[in-house]
């Protein structure tokens, strides 16, 4: 921590709104057969927020420095466990934290509870593909979350969120690791959830669910979104496999 996050308020622990509190419960003790689509949640948010910061770039608004190259980066600790998955995009306020990650705004999010509930312990995996829960995914394979962010607004503080596996409440806390504009979502990775930890397996999953995301995604350094938003390119780039990728 930095000599400012040391000065920094102590943590405020809130509770969660009583229907996120029941959809995380559903979320962390359903069963799934494809839990890897958390990845594709959290890649489709990142890719959300790094298209505002573009936008809001294009509109000539103020934005707070930030890498210059809107993408996206996933890296892992293998000693720590942890698997982060990082933007440059718009960011989140302290404020904006709480509103969009202790409460379920969607009317999607308060259905899916009420079906996930329905299917008494059957696979939830389509479930969360249909109604797309978003960030509350990241607890089907971890026992704690942190999100780091910088909102794009010059004069907005950074802030962290924490919440562990089953938790009711959530704490919010100004500064944290997250110094330059954007997002950063680390996961401690469950046990079970180990093969998240390796490079390949999330190269596999990005490839599988989040190839045409029009941003980079970086795992280990390297861009693993090869095919990219084949609409927006030159029809004579395309390769043929890439057309085909893309139509399967």
């Amino acid at each position: 921590p930095s000599a400012a996050d040391a000065d920094a308020p102590p943590a405020e622990e809130r509770r969660f709104q009583a229907e996120t509190a029941s959809l995380l419960n559903i979320v962390s003790n359903a069963l799934y057969t494809e839990r890897e689509v958390f990845l594709r949640e959290l890649l489709s948010n990142a890719s959300d927020a790094l298209e505002k910061c573009r936008q809001r770039r294009v509109a000539n608004e103020p934005t707070a420095d930030g890498d210059d190259e809107l993408k996206i980066t996933i890296t892992v600790d293998q000693d720590a466990k942890t698997l982060t998955i990082e933007d440059s995009g718009i960011g989140m306020t302290s404020d904006e934290l709480a509103t969009n990650l202790g409460t379920i705004a969607l009317s999607g999010s308060k259905k899916f509870a009420a079906e996930a509930a329905a299917a008494e312990g059957g696979d939830a995996s389509a479930i969360i593909g249909r109604f797309g829960v978003g960030f509350y995914s990241a607890f089907m394979v971890g026992s704690k979350v942190t999100v780091a962010s910088r909102s794009a607004d010059p004069a907005a503080a950074a802030a962290t969120w924490v919440s562990a596996d089953g938790a009711e409440t959530y704490s919010l806390a100004p500064g944290g690791g997250k110094t330059s504009r954007g997002t950063k979502v680390t996961i401690d990775l469950k046990d079970d959830a180990a093969e998240y930890l390796k490079e390949p397996r999330l190269r596999e999953v990005v490839q599988k669910y989040s190839n045409f995301v029009s941003f980079p995604i970086e795992v280990g350094g390297e861009v693993a979104n090869g095919v990219g938003a084949v609409w927006t390119r030159d029809p004579r780039e395309v390769k043929e496999e890439e057309y085909e990728a893309f139509y399967k």
